[in-house]
């Protein structure tokens, strides 16, 4: 199998595979009490935070339409792709795009309805749930696709890379410095909640910022690996994305992810 070919089989099964997912799993991808699995099974705070985590998927009002639009569009790229229609960078970049999209809405709707409907603190500052350099490196990766756009037939996928990495790295920013949403019925736990689902979805679109670009680089390369800027696209591309996962996996091993906070 040439190297063109897997890269169709492979970016076709993947997004085949996150759209089904998607679709088939949707209701507990979009549950907020799998990200407090720990302190539900306490009884003494048991009731209280599956009630304000009741009150909060209310007040939010996303339900499972993010997911379910978002899996259906990975499922089409996939096998627009697989029946090759579109080429796997471009398959990839919609696919991306998507996922850009899809974090907009979620951020514009959960804004939106905790103004109409919550009680809210004044907006936070965005270096207060992950540190400036998280973000600076992920505004810096989101412009090495940019590296292999000389090549003409890498030219619109990676334009499309970068500006969903982008988009995606905007969501995170503006998720981390919204007001919290408390309905105020129980404002201890509901702000206990509300630091940990905005810390768990900050980092998911930092990540999945981060994440993009280097699948994408490796996707390429067989078209891209003669390029001059090949080798530095994919060195950074590899660099900023290792020191993310450092950094990210020491501070879930401190415990900061899933400490408790008095709840």
């Amino acid at each position: 199998m040439s190297a063109e070919h897997f890269a169709y089989w492979y970016i076709s099964v993947v997004l085949i595979a996150l759209g089904v997912t998607g679709i088939v799993a949707n209701r507990y991808l979009s549950d907020l009490k799998p990200n407090f699995w720990f302190e539900l099974r306490d009884p003494i705070v048991r009731d209280r935070l599956g009630a304000v985590l009741d009150r909060r998927r209310e007040i939010e009002g996303l339900g499972r339409r993010p997911i379910l639009v978002a899996s259906i569009s990975y499922l089409i790229c996939g096998l627009l792709c697989a029946f090759h229609v579109v080429s796997p960078a471009i398959a990839y970049g919609l696919g991306c795009a998507d996922s850009a999209l899809v974090l907009a809405f979620v951020f514009a709707r959960v804004r939106n309805r905790s103004q109409r409907r919550a009680a809210s603190l004044a907006p936070r500052r965005q270096i207060s749930v992950v540190p400036p350099l998280a973000y600076a490196g992920a505004l810096v990766i989101a412009f090495v696709p940019l590296l292999l756009t000389a090549n003409p037939e890498l030219r619109s996928a990676a334009i499309l890379i970068t500006l969903s990495s982008l988009a995606i790295l905007a969501a995170a920013w503006f998720t981390a410095g919204m007001a919290a949403v408390l309905a105020g019925d129980d404002v201890d736990v509901e702000l206990y909640v509300d630091d940990r689902v905005r810390r768990a979805r900050v980092c998911s679109m930092l990540s999945l910022s981060y994440a993009v670009v280097p699948v994408f680089v490796a996707i390429v390369t067989p078209i891209a690996f003669t390029l001059p800027t090949y080798s530095s696209a994919l060195v950074l591309s590899l660099v900023l994305m290792a020191l993310f996962l450092i950094w990210y996996s020491i501070d879930f091993l401190s415990g900061r992810m899933t400490r408790t906070n008095g709840a």
